[in-house]
């Protein structure tokens, strides 16, 4: 991966992942460990769209707010800090996007996030 990274020129400017979930570059962190891998610092850092979601931007109203207690002091109740946006169908229609592909398939999700990913660009969102 990081002979083809440098094949298309990433390294020549600054660069972050966008995922759709911590899960893929964490479980990548563990396999690299695993096989005595060095793992590159680009993998260390990412941007997990879920919670990166511009809410005030783009709200979701079908989004789901978590209650919690806290049982050490009874009087304290708050919401959960959840993502905002679940999933790259919520995504898609809170941007008023069409699935393309097939749900589920790896690369039709990267198309999907990356036209999100856009669509959140066009809108002046600033992914820091």
């Amino acid at each position: 991966m990081h002979q083809f990274l440098g094949n298309c020129g990433v390294f020549q400017k600054e660069f972050v992942f966008v995922t759709n979930g911590d899960f893929d570059l964490m479980h990548i962190a563990t396999e690299t460990e695993v096989k005595n891998v060095p793992l590159r610092n680009y993998l260390m850092r990412w941007i997990n769209l879920k919670k990166a979601w511009p809410g005030k931007l783009f709200p979701n109203p079908g989004a789901k707010k978590q209650v919690l207690y806290d049982f050490e002091n009874a009087n304290q109740i708050y919401e959960a800090k959840k993502p905002v946006i679940d999933n790259v169908q919520s995504m898609l229609k809170v941007l008023d996007l069409e699935m393309e592909g097939k749900q589920g398939a790896a690369i039709d999700d990267c198309l999907n996030i990356s036209r999100c990913i856009i669509r959140l660009l066009q809108a002046d969102f600033t992914f820091t």
